[in-house]
């Protein structure tokens, strides 16, 4: 029954002009609005990064993606209409950035963070309720990711000074 239940699968794929096949996208979500619950999924992988570059070319400091690939996957559960459960889950491998935080080269830090391998993964779950204004899993996120580099690249002998992101509340912070 419509009203019951909605269900929408989506998959694509990410292709050079060349037909090179580069990356992929799944979303999958289910919703039952009378019950004002919703689950579902997100699925993000790239396997060029250096596509994107000049993403971040104008962030207060810039950073520059110069090659990797990434899995991102993001779940979440919606209930009673206001609650959210989150979870965050990133894979990284061969990530190379241009760029610093502070003195320290994003590219010290990834040698930091990577196995031996060159793959960086991490897992953030975070849960609120959305009628709450200080609810902000976006910031919630990056600050767990934050602390979980800073912690490992200390534990390999290198220190992060200063804030590694850009938050809501950041001076000269960019529009999210």
């Amino acid at each position: 029954n419509w009203y019951v239940n909605h269900y929408v699968k989506v998959q694509g794929n990410f292709v050079t002009e060349s037909g090179e096949l580069v990356g992929k996208q799944e979303v999958e979500i289910r919703c039952r609005p009378r019950k004002k619950e919703m689950e579902g999924s997100f699925r993000l992988r790239h396997e060029r990064l250096q596509d994107f570059k000049n993403l971040y070319q104008y962030a207060p400091r810039p950073i520059f993606i110069e090659g990797g690939i990434a899995d991102l996957t993001m779940r979440c559960t919606l209930t009673g209409g206001t609650h959210v459960a989150l979870t965050v889950h990133t894979r990284v491998q061969n990530l190379d950035l241009g760029g610093k935080v502070g003195e320290v080269s994003w590219a010290d830090i990834m040698r930091a963070v990577e196995d031996e391998n060159r793959i960086y993964e991490w897992t953030v779950p975070v849960e609120g309720d959305l009628s709450d204004p200080a609810f902000n899993p976006h910031d919630y996120v990056l600050d767990e990711v934050e602390w979980k580099m800073k912690e490992k690249a200390a534990s390999r002998g290198l220190k992060i000074p200063g804030q590694m992101f850009f938050y809501a509340d950041t001076p000269e912070a960019p529009e999210q």
